[in-house]
């Protein structure tokens, strides 16, 4: 997705990133609400470099590298840390994470 003037995201290009490796993140970092589908409905604010190096492999094998900037950054390091076990609600802060315990344990409830 790409931001626009109005602050809503357009569907951008679809990217396909096989076997991917971040670095460079910047030191610059932006704290924004992150939503997960595997875990509905709930919006926590998680603290991310604004852009970040991606190398990897497109669909024939390929490698790329690319520099990703803003939501883009985010949507990548998000999914990415789904590769190496970790959710969004690993990223906040000790706070966040004692206010969203009830809201966890009900979807969980639900989920189960």
């Amino acid at each position: 997705p790409v931001e626009g003037e109005d602050g809503k995201y357009i569907d951008g290009e679809i990217l396909v990133f096989i076997n991917p490796k971040l670095t460079n993140p910047s030191n610059e970092s932006d704290v924004r609400e992150e939503g997960c589908l595997s875990i509905p409905g709930l919006y926590i604010p998680v603290e991310r470099p604004l852009t970040i190096d991606v190398e990897a492999l497109d669909l024939d094998g390929n490698t790329f590298k690319i520099r990703c900037m803003g939501i883009h950054a985010r949507c990548c390091m998000h999914e990415n840390d789904h590769i190496n076990g970790v959710l969004m609600i690993d990223r906040t802060d000790n706070r966040t994470k004692k206010q969203i315990t009830q809201r966890l344990n009900e979807i969980k409830k639900k989920f189960n």
